[in-house]
């Protein structure tokens, strides 16, 4: 994939996280748009730090991450959405009787 189509996402307003699958079958959620830098030929990844076992990860920019790695954008076969984001509640009419 093209580093500026993932540097696309980082920026869109507001953000909504993503999983990108990559060419092995592994995956990387992305939660925050300043988890990721993204150059031409390298996507450097912080991963987010566990405080316990049961907790989930998580990423905040008030915490420093516990881990990073070093990706290359080709090997990202796709990105979709990682659904964590809260969607926007439709408001249904009452209807008439």
């Amino acid at each position: 994939m093209q580093a500026t189509e993932i540097n696309k996402l980082l920026k869109v307003q507001p953000f909504e996280s993503f999983r990108m699958r990559m060419t092995d079958g592994s995956s990387v959620v992305i939660r925050h748009p300043e988890q990721a830098l993204v150059t031409t030929r390298r996507m450097f990844i912080a991963l987010p730090s566990k405080r316990t076992s049961r907790e989930r990860a998580t990423l905040k920019t008030d915490k420093p991450a516990d881990d990073w790695i070093v990706l290359d954008p080709i090997h990202v076969v796709s990105i979709e959405p990682n659904g964590d984001h809260k969607q926007k509640s439709q408001t249904k009419k009452p209807r008439k009787r």
